[in-house]
Formats: C-alpha cells, structure tokens, sequence
C-alpha cells in the first residue's frame, strides 16, 4: 500500500481500540457525536426518537469533545472523519467552531463532520430535515468558514503544553478482565480521577503513551502542565467560550449583557431570550494578526430550525414533523468595536458569499441586528 491505512476508528473496543490502532495503523482515527438521536423502541423508527438539546459548554466532564481528545495514542497522525451535534439541536452553532478550536489546539491532522450531504437528491435542500445533514441547515454551514480558516491557516496554534495517560498492556487487559470485556468505558475508568477539565483541555496536548508490562496507570505531563490563557477561555458554569487568539477571535454561548474584549474587539450583547446564547466568530482574512487586519471576516447568529417544526412538550424530538423550508435564522443585536488604526468599511454578504448591502461607510464600531437578513459581514480598512 502506498497510502496511510487506518484499520478502524479508535472508538470501537476502547482502549483496546488505541492499543490495536497504535499497532496496525499508519494514523489513527476516531468518531465523536455530541447527544446522538436515541431510538427508545426500534432502532432508526424515525417518528420515536428524542436528542438530549442541552448545550456541550454545560458538559462537567467536557462532552463528546474531551473524550476524543484523550483517545488519542501518541506519536501518529490524529484525525476525526465523523463529528457533529445531530439536528434539530438548538446548539447546533457550536458544532464547527469549538470542533476546530480542540483539532487545532491538540495539533490534529484532519477533521471531518458526518455528514455534508447524504444524497444526489439532497443537494438543493433549504431546509433541515435529518440530523447529521450540514447542507441546509445555517447554523452548521454557516460556520463552516471561520473554522475552515482557524484550522487550516493555523489562527489558533498548538497547544505547548502536554498531558498523557502511561497506559501498560497489562492494564489494559486486566480492566478488560475485571469489566468482563465492556471496553466501552474503559476509557472513563483509565482516566477516571485524572482528565483535564474542560477548562484545561483546550490548552493541553492529550493522549495515551501504551508501554508494555503492567504498571498503574500514570499522568505523564510534558513541557509545563498549564492551559494557555490567551488563546481559548471555556467557562462551563457560565455556558461561555471565548477565543482570543492573534488570528482569530470567537464568543460563544450565554453572550447576554456581557462585554467581550479579546485581540483588539470588543462584542457587546444585550440580554437574550430565550437559552440566551449566541455566537459572533471574527478571523482574519489576510493573514495578518487581528490588530493588524485590514481585512476581517465576521460571522454572528444565535440557531435556525425550520418553520412548522412539531416540537414535543420537553423540546427534545419533532418526530417526523420536520417543517418546511426555507430555515429560519435567529440572529442578534451586537454592538462590535474593531481593531484600532483606521476607520472601517463594513458590508453585509450574501449567501453566496458576495457584497450585499453597506452597512458603515466608515466607522470604528458597527452594529448587528437581525433586521439586516445575513449571518456574514466583510470589514475593511
């Protein structure tokens, strides 16, 4: 073979599953949903389903998130070709940017989110209508560009710091014994005691070192043990993650009567109704540092669902009834100042991502609102 060859994905079989990835695998791969539809009476009955609907900025034990993070056998390429926060979730606009944000700060290889389309005849939907879809649904799409940039034009460097789990053969074949083989958890029990918080994991490289014999488990920290503050703050009390990052700057979650400043910006929000959250991504098209950008791309939405969706009384299924199109955005009022040194020309884009109205001519400062029917807006000074 002349190409790299991933036996499976890491998740199937637990740490059994890093230990026979470590050894048969050019690059190790791994799977991650955040609140996957569960089916409580027949499998894949698409009218007798329900999703958890709670955000993964609340998640103590850092969600879906962490547990790939820690899955990971060090010293090969790391990816995740399936990822995503099932529809019709409304935190759906946490998907993309906090996926990139950990690829990035971990140093993986490549991420994917399962899935862009699943057929020929789903390519000009408008709306959403099948949970892992992107294509139709604005929450996901939208945010698909600033993440693309912060993880390919490396807006957020690697984390320097380190943390990995010395896992013994013999540890892992004696939690396999004494768990009469439910390797699923077994990840959960290695690591029990011992994870970052997710306040930590976005500052820390994670993984597992597989030795032989069969020694305890043991924390290995590398370089010095610390997050690193300027780059990603996640605040799980207060629903709130913020990047701050020369390249790129993001606000996501409770962002109601909060004063944001990082890399030059500041975001303001008033108070919001409803769960209260919110997302407002800015990167840097130029390849130049935030302060220094002559050129700024600026995403800002709070959820989309479809007209007519049949919620249930506790807002976790809508069964088969999924609404119609087009999907609806729900945005939100900002107040954002821009980086110092010039005043800014700011536009609103449409959805093909092309020039569709001005909204400052020339300013320091703009505002968001809804009524301006976009997600997108250009800056240039």
């Amino acid at each position: 073979m002349k190409v790299p060859v991933a036996y499976s994905q890491v998740l199937f079989g637990g740490m059994m599953g890093a230990r026979r990835e470590s050894r048969v695998s050019d690059f190790v791969d791994t799977h991650g949903y955040w609140q996957h539809p569960h089916f409580p009476n027949k499998s894949w009955d698409m009218k007798d389903w329900e999703i958890g609907n709670t955000t993964q900025l609340a998640s103590k034990e850092g969600g879906t998130l962490m547990e790939m993070a820690v899955q990971r056998p060090s010293g090969k390429p790391y990816t995740c070709s399936e990822y995503d926060v099932p529809a019709p979730s409304d935190f759906a606009a946490e998907t993309w940017p906090m996926f990139a944000a950990l690829a990035a700060v971990q140093n993986w290889s490549g991420i994917y989110i399962y899935n862009y389309c699943d057929d020929d005849q789903h390519w000009s939907t408008d709306k959403i209508d099948r949970f892992f879809s992107t294509l139709g649904h604005p929450a996901k799409h939208a945010l698909m560009p600033w993440s693309a940039l912060v993880f390919r034009q490396g807006l957020l460097k690697p984390a320097g710091a380190g943390l990995r789990l010395s896992l013994s053969e013999g540890a892992i074949l004696n939690d396999a014994a004494e768990s009469a083989g439910d390797m699923w958890g077994s990840w959960r029990r290695m690591w029990r005691d011992r994870a970052p918080k997710p306040e930590t994991v976005f500052g820390l490289q994670t993984g597992l070192e597989l030795t032989g014999g069969a020694s305890a488990p043991n924390l290995i920290p590398t370089n010095a043990f610390a997050p690193d503050p300027q780059q990603i703050r996640w605040d799980v009390k207060n629903e709130l993650f913020e990047i701050d990052a020369p390249g790129a700057a993001l606000a996501l979650g409770k962002l109601g009567t909060h004063k944001l400043a990082m890399s030059g910006l500041t975001i303001e929000v008033p108070a919001l109704d409803g769960n209260g959250h919110g997302c407002v991504a800015v990167a840097a098209l130029d390849g130049r540092p935030l302060r220094e950008s002559k050129k700024l791309f600026i995403t800002a939405l709070r959820r989309a669902e479809n007209e007519g969706m049949g919620w249930d009384e506790k807002r976790k299924s809508v069964s088969d009834k999924w609404g119609k199109g087009p999907a609806l955005v729900q945005g939100l009022k900002a107040k954002i100042t821009l980086p110092e040194g010039g005043a800014w020309k700011v536009r609103t884009l449409g959805t093909d991502g092309q020039v569709k109205s001005e909204v400052s001519a020339s300013a320091t400062s703009f505002e968001i609102s809804p009524e301006q029917g976009t997600v997108w807006y250009l800056g240039n000074r």
